[in-house]
């Protein structure tokens, strides 16, 4: 009866006042976001090898993304914050510069102390991505209002002076081992440390690599072509938390069609806190594997998957290469 009667007093608070109370508000005044701009350090991104056209970006609170973001799930991936409003071009170097409750970016104000941001790309061939790869770079950062950048980009990785980064390509499932299990085939994958894809500075220092690349997820599509970039043309079929680098042995199904084909690519759970991993939405270049169904016998077999050539390897492993320049 008790709560019964503080309810009714709210309603009628709320119907005599006019106000709601809402703990999703958009930044007043506006929160500038920057890695390059005319004041503090300027950081600028090297994007060679991306498509630089079909870019997907979004932001969210580090600590908790559902309390803000700029829109997580696709197809209008942070459409409340859109990407072309802050990822901007002096024409050849890509730089983060933005406002958080300006122009076009109404996406609700952090509650927390840091801010992500992600941006995802195809390769230099675009969208959809068939027999090609994918970039990323992922960003986070602890609030600085008393200076100019509420989140300063430019400070990442203690950076002190003017710095170009290199955004590279997602990794690759490389497949280094294979066996059956029963029916199914379970692949050991090797999958690169992503350190020189994130670039942080929390709390006064550099994070781990963890603070936004927070788990693996193997990829599996079945057909006759790979079909392409973007995460919802794949299933999810394993998650393991990220470690930076090493060999992980996930359980890929079925081997038993002759006509299509099965294809492996690395997709990326990106951290969001409390609101737990956010789904890249880009996989990386996809491996071709095809079954043998005379391999039938497991003490006859030493590899259950073949691996077949790709059309174009871009990259023996393409998470290693590149870094700050």
């Amino acid at each position: 009866m008790k709560a019964l009667k503080i309810l009714v007093v709210m309603v009628v608070l709320t119907v005599i006042t006019g106000v709601v109370v809402d703990t999703y508000a958009q930044c007043f005044p506006g929160r500038l976001f920057r890695s390059s701009g005319k004041f503090g350090t300027n950081v600028k991104v090297d994007v060679t090898g991306a498509s630089d056209a079909a870019f997907i970006g979004r932001l969210w609170d580090t600590g908790n993304a559902a309390l803000a973001n700029s829109g997580l799930d696709g197809p209008n991936f942070g459409s409340d914050c859109p990407v072309a409003d802050w990822w901007l071009t002096d024409g050849t170097l890509r730089f983060i510069d933005g406002v958080v409750g300006g122009g076009a970016c109404i996406m609700d104000c952090p509650l927390g102390d840091e801010m992500t941001a992600v941006i995802e790309d195809y390769d230099a061939n675009g969208p959809p991505g068939v027999g090609g790869s994918a970039y990323y770079m992922g960003w986070a950062v602890t609030s600085t209002p008393a200076e100019g950048r509420y989140y300063d980009y430019g400070l990442v990785d203690g950076i002190a002076s003017a710095t170009t980064l290199n955004m590279l390509a997602f990794p690759l499932a490389d497949v280094t081992a294979s066996g059956r299990t029963g029916g199914n085939v379970d692949v050991t994958v090797d999958l690169a440390d992503q350190s020189q894809m994130v670039h942080t500075w929390i709390g006064g220092g550099v994070a781990a690599t963890s603070a936004v690349v927070s788990e693996w997820h193997l990829m599996k599509a079945t057909g006759t072509a790979d079909p392409g970039r973007l995460r919802s043309n794949w299933v999810k079929i394993a998650t393991i938390p990220y470690v930076p680098g090493g060999s992980n042995k996930f359980q890929a199904g079925p081997c038993t069609d002759t006509v299509q084909e099965e294809f492996l690519a690395v997709g990326i759970g990106f951290n969001g806190g409390n609101f737990g991993p956010i789904d890249s939405a880009l996989v990386g270049a996809a491996v071709a594997l095809e079954c043998d169904p005379f391999l039938a016998q497991p003490d006859d077999v030493k590899q259950e998957f073949k691996r077949k050539p790709a059309e174009t390897e871009l990259q023996a492993n393409p998470g290693r290469s590149g870094g700050r320049r």
